[in-house]
């Protein structure tokens, strides 16, 4: 049987290697509302002299009904206005096209917003999105309304097999 102070020990360096080895909490970065889930937005740094950004997230529709995101409503100390691009692949070549008519979002599906694919464009940003910034934009769809969510700018999604780890 080990002595007191030699369990004491046994136990701090226990703890210790418990938090040294322990994977970081995982957070929560969702937001939801009736049928729709908004999971992980964030967005990219952006260089110093940079106006234009860009933010990205997966949506959900649990409803039997499709929905459409409409629009997107920033506010101007981020960026003069933020809208929907798709990037279309065309053999070796991609273009960006404005979603004018919005992005549908199926009954029981769900669209990724990532880089090389959808994504949303914030344009005239008045200074640089730097690392760590958290900033909040509203999504709006025509079934589930306005859904504000907070961006988080960060260097890339911290992937783990069912969440993202913040």
């Amino acid at each position: 049987m080990p002595a007191a102070g030699e369990e004491t020990y046994m136990l701090k360096l226990f703890y210790t290697l418990l938090i040294i080895i322990a994977p970081p909490v995982v957070t929560a970065h969702e937001y939801a509302q009736k049928n729709i889930t908004v999971d992980h937005p964030w967005s990219k740094p952006t260089p110093p002299l940079s106006q234009y950004g860009v933010a990205y997230f997966s949506v959900s529709n649990s409803g039997e009904k499709d929905d459409l995101l409409l629009e997107i409503k920033i506010p101007y100390e981020i960026a003069k206005s933020a809208s929907i691009h798709d990037v279309i692949h065309d053999g070796d070549m991609m273009r960006m096209r404005e979603a004018t008519n919005g992005k549908k979002i199926p009954a029981g599906s769900t669209i990724k917003f990532q880089p090389g694919g959808s994504h949303i464009m914030l344009e005239g940003l008045p200074k640089p999105l730097k690392l760590d910034d958290k900033f909040t934009i509203e999504l709006v769809f025509a079934n589930a309304g306005n859904v504000p969510v907070e961006i988080w700018v960060e260097d890339g999604p911290q992937q783990s097999d069912k969440h993202h780890n913040h």
